[in-house]
């Protein structure tokens, strides 16, 4: 019988395959389940928050007086409105009859513009959330706009060349209180909109050669008002932010009417909410501040162009990111306000600044027949007090004596060669080479 000391020695202890394995997967699943439950403590955001609402009553806010007449106006069918651009851009003759078959069932639009500028105030309502009705219906502002081009045409055909400049100015008028009063992007692209239409008619007018000296004088001063794009600009950005927090919570609550298709009923387990509102707070800050500063060059506008840390990383860095779903929401945002911000840039800055080198040259012209000047610096100081900046890049707006062409070097920094549509466009509005004629063909005869 053998005693404790005789006993046999256990055999060695030695770790199975299922210890190995199963071990450090459950250590991993555990790390992972950690990275994916952690979210941010989310960070203040009282200074992105709308600054005012805006008052709804139709006698003291022209907004809402306008909006209120011209929901209800007769929809153009497409027909016509390509037969009126046509008409518009000189591609064909003037058509009196269509003239007439607008203006049934609009007479009134013209008074409408007068009367909203008599009221105190011209503020669009801030658009909270993505589903907001009025994110429709803000674009019902700029229904008429065809029809106010289509006036001042038809005065400029009738040789009334005051009447034209009234409604000009009338429309220069809305579209500046437009801008001035946008509490959204979306109303800011309608005032912009409306602003883009107007210098094209400016164009239009100064082509007949039959505006008086005085007139020519009240275009280049309209041309100078100031529309205070950087303050306009940074509160937006605030109902922006606004507008960006309503779309996460969406995603977050589960709901399948998201607006980005993409993100599904389960995307939800793919965001981390506080992250990706901090995220999103910041980027609008830094929008807020940056979003009309010029840089050099190519190489310092896509430095600037994201925040801190925030680079493209490659496809399988994304799929591999726990916040998939919020970070691929700032990307699209990246993307959407880079070209929201090039357009503008070019609707609100470039385009009038060169409408105003234009008058010069044309004034220039008056004491030098047949000639065209070699550089912008022959209008300085007679014509020009200063040739007016670049909206990109800071530096002076560029001109191609042989093309005829006044141009900036758009959203690649590039002194390109301006893409205009047509033979018949003043100007050409890709975000990469705008830029603005002195002449076009003319109009076919009837």
């Amino acid at each position: 019988m053998l005693n404790d000391l005789d006993e046999a020695a256990p055999p060695p202890h030695f770790w199975s395959w299922k210890k190995v394995i199963f071990w450090p997967l459950g250590a991993l699943v555990a790390v992972i389940v950690g990275l994916w439950a952690y979210d941010e403590k989310l960070e203040p955001y009282d200074d992105l928050q709308p600054l005012e609402a805006a008052d709804q009553d139709p006698s003291r806010n022209g907004y809402y007086f306008l909006k209120a007449r011209w929901e209800i106006l007769p929809e153009i069918k497409q027909e016509d409105k390509n037969r009126l651009a046509d008409m518009l851009s000189g591609k064909t003759s003037w058509d009196p009859a269509l003239v007439d078959a607008l203006r049934k069932g609009r007479e009134t639009v013209l008074a409408d513009v007068k009367e909203a500028l008599k009221r105190p105030d011209f503020k669009s309502p801030a658009i909270m959330a993505f589903d907001d009705p009025e994110l429709s219906r803000v674009s019902e502002m700029v229904k008429p706009m065809r029809l106010f081009a289509m006036e001042i045409q038809a005065a400029v055909h009738a040789g009334d060349m005051e009447k034209a400049m009234e409604i000009w100015e009338d429309m220069h008028a809305l579209s500046t209180r437009c801008i001035g009063g946008s509490q959204s992007l979306m109303a800011l692209l309608v005032g912009t909109s409306m602003q883009s239409l107007i210098l094209a008619k400016t164009n239009d007018m100064l082509a007949t050669g039959k505006l008086t000296e005085s007139q020519v004088d009240r275009l280049d001063a309209a041309l100078r008002t100031d529309l205070r794009h950087a303050e306009v600009w940074r509160r937006i950005m605030r109902g922006e932010a606004v507008f960006s927090r309503s779309l996460i919570e969406v995603i977050a609550s589960g709901r399948t009417d998201a607006a980005f298709p993409r993100h599904y009923k389960y995307a939800r387990l793919l965001l981390k909410k506080n992250k990706t509102l901090n995220r999103s707070n910041e980027k609008h800050r830094f929008l807020a501040q940056q979003g009309f500063t010029t840089y050099p060059d190519i190489q310092s506008a896509k430095a600037a162009r994201y925040l801190s840390g925030d680079v493209e990383a490659p496809k399988w860095a994304r799929y591999a990111d726990i916040n998939y779903v919020g970070t691929s929401l700032s990307r699209d945002d990246d993307g959407s306000f880079q070209q929201v911000l090039s357009s503008l840039r070019i609707k609100m800055l470039f385009e009038p600044r060169a409408l105003r080198v234009k008058i010069a040259i044309l004034r220039w012209q008056q004491t030098h027949p047949g000639q065209w000047p070699a550089t912008l610096r022959e209008l300085v100081p007679d014509f020009l007090t200063e040739v007016p900046e670049d909206p990109f890049n800071g530096r002076e707006l560029q001109w191609d004596p042989g093309k005829k062409i006044i141009f900036s070097v758009g959203s690649d920094w590039l002194a390109n060669d301006p893409k205009f549509k047509d033979a018949f466009a003043w100007s050409a509005t890709d975000h990469a080479s705008p830029g603005l004629r002195m002449e076009r063909p003319p109009a076919p005869p009837p």
